[in-house]
């Protein structure tokens, strides 16, 4: 999903029924997200602006819609 940043930390919700299976960036056809099965997370950032960027994690867990 797209969300806005504002340059402060934030805590963002992203929630596990939002997320859609894709390769590249576009959509493929796959069975719905088993939690059970997540073994790994991946982070794609495509919105094609030139200069330094940075994403500071700290933390990345489930929680309850």
């Amino acid at each position: 999903g797209k969300f806005e940043t504002n340059g402060y930390e934030q805590e963002i919700r992203l929630p596990l029924a939002a997320f859609k299976a894709s390769l590249r960036g576009r959509q493929v056809a796959a069975p719905d997200l088993n939690p059970d099965l997540i073994i790994g997370l991946g982070l794609q950032i495509s919105d094609r602006q030139s200069g330094p960027f940075v994403i500071d994690l700290r933390a990345v867990a489930p929680v309850e819609a």
